[in-house]
């Protein structure tokens, strides 16, 4: 083999693992499914929304109340809610959410979770732990990026992405 032939293979095997790299690390952004930057701890206005990056939380009360709600990570969901359901595994951080209006008024917290084409695979849904009950929520894929959601009028508890493993 030639000089010249040996420098052309280099030449052509650097172009093929240049753009395999280039692929890989430039790829589609459907794998993440991430909402925006990732955020530990935010305090959100009642009527309102707070993205935590991969999760957002939107409570709605009376127009009349004026309230806070807080929203903080867990990295260990399972540390705030125990085990998942028999046969899940969590796939997201947990997110406890407390605050919100007085007692006995009422209100609706939709939690929405990025929602990858590896989550849609993995049968994911959002699981809920409030005091000593958890529970699965019934929940719907939206929008652009995917979201998949549920709204509970449950406004203090613990969520988190739970699928099959």
């Amino acid at each position: 083999m030639t000089r010249k032939t040996r420098f052309i293979i280099a030449a052509i095997v650097t172009l093929i693992l240049a753009v395999t790299a280039t692929t890989v690390w430039a790829g589609s952004s459907n794998k993440q499914g991430s909402l925006g930057h990732k955020v530990h701890h935010l305090t959100g206005q009642c009527n309102g929304s707070v993205n935590m990056g991969d999760a957002t939380f939107t409570m709605t009360v009376d127009e009349k109340v004026v309230c806070t709600f807080d929203v903080t990570r867990t990295k260990v969901p399972n540390a705030q809610m125990g085990q998942p359901p028999y046969g899940y595994v969590f796939r997201s951080d947990g997110f406890v959410v407390s605050g919100g209006p007085a007692d006995g008024i009422n209100g609706v917290l939709e939690v929405c979770f990025a929602y990858s084409p590896q989550d849609a695979e993995k049968n994911s849904r959002i699981y809920m732990t409030y005091g000593t009950e958890s529970t699965l929520l019934l929940a719907a894929k939206q929008g652009t990026p995917a979201q998949l959601c549920a709204a509970t009028g449950v406004l203090n508890a613990t969520f988190a992405m739970v699928g099959m493993p």
